[in-house]
């Protein structure tokens, strides 16, 4: 998966953009390569309009990829021409639902077609996200499974090269967290405004926990394959507790590379969040030994730390927020007398 941190972006980023080049064409313009396939599952489609075979296989293929799509996989399609001019490519490609290579990226074209034994069209090259080859026969495999079984489980994403934590700080940043009720939860997530979820208006800390025993803090981002796949079971589990007469604040920590992509996330979200690039977020990813995404921390009302990584609960239902009340009762018991 893409790194938070670093600015280069993961290996298998990297391999993708190597392998496509830094930019893909969409219907409306040209978009970052990394941007539109990392952490997806992708095709790459060799066709041509002047191809009979491939003008009935592209609507077959359409109709597997927007069911895929539909199923919520992570699935990309990337168009590879081998149309003899650019109109041609153009008109064939309105017809696609998928991203393609630029026509003018000929080398890359003649590439991908080296490395991959194209010797007739149409054809479809299945590649799992860190770019390693699943199968050249792609026709045959999203024929025969449409539901995409084929499809490989996403893994956690990891940040690139964390740095090691001695045990020692480990147990002191702990120390430290359980002792912030000294301060409250404000000394710990600072008195700077948060943001609604309509992603513009201001609001602070007080007016998004009010008097609720429990906050979490959700570190994620919309680049990541495994985080836009909780984050709609994490909603529900919101919404489920809130039937139950339940408030869980969450404050929304992203790891997006821009506004837009930000703003795009959020808005599939009820709750709060840091603004982009506040530099809360990187502090408590620190805090909390933050090494992947999804990542959910559950906090008492004072500050202290109820659970670390407590996505893992989130399919439990109601049922982890009782057991996370429980555990927030034996923290304050155990917490040193001020």
């Amino acid at each position: 998966m893409l790194s938070v941190s670093a600015p280069g972006g993961s290996a298998a980023e990297s391999k993708m953009v190597k392998l496509l080049g830094p930019q893909l064409k969409t219907a409306s313009g040209l978009v970052a390569t990394g941007d539109a396939i990392n952490g997806k599952t992708l095709g790459i489609y060799f066709s041509a309009h002047w191809c009979p075979p491939c003008r009935s296989f592209t609507p077959k293929l359409a109709q597997a990829y927007k069911s895929l799509k539909q199923a919520g996989k992570d699935f990309e399609i990337v168009f590879v021409s081998s149309d003899r001019d650019e109109a041609a490519f153009n008109g064939y490609f309105g017809e696609m639902p998928w991203l393609a290579l630029p026509f003018g990226e000929r080398k890359i074209k003649s590439a991908l077609s080296e490395k991959f034994g194209v010797a007739g069209i149409p054809m479809l090259v299945l590649l799992d996200a860190e770019g390693n080859l699943i199968t050249t026969n792609g026709r045959a495999k999203i024929m025969e499974q449409p539901d995409g079984r084929w499809i490989p489980k996403p893994k956690p994403a990891k940040l690139d090269a964390p740095k090691p934590v001695k045990p020692a700080a480990a147990a002191m940043a702990a120390a430290h967290c359980e002792a912030v009720d000294k301060g409250g939860l404000a000394a710990l997530l600072g008195s700077a405004p948060l943001l609604t979820s309509d992603g513009k208006t201001k609001v602070e800390l007080s007016q998004v926990v009010k008097d609720a025993p429990l906050v979490a803090l959700y570190f994620s981002a919309h680049w990541c394959g495994p985080c836009r796949a909780f984050t709609p079971k994490l909603v529900t589990f919101v919404e489920m507790l809130k039937e139950e007469g339940v408030e869980l604040p969450i404050i929304f920590g992203s790891s997006d590379r821009d506004e837009a992509s930000f703003q795009s996330y959020f808005a599939t979200m009820p709750w709060a969040a840091f603004p982009l690039g506040d530099s809360r977020i990187e502090a408590l990813k620190k805090k909390f030994g933050v090494s992947g995404i999804p990542w959910l921390v559950v906090l008492d009302a004072k500050g202290n730390l109820v659970l670390n990584e407590a996505d893992t609960d989130v399919p439990q239902g109601p049922q982890a927020y009782a057991k996370w009340l429980e555990m927030a009762k034996t923290t304050v018991a155990a917490a040193p007398a001020a």
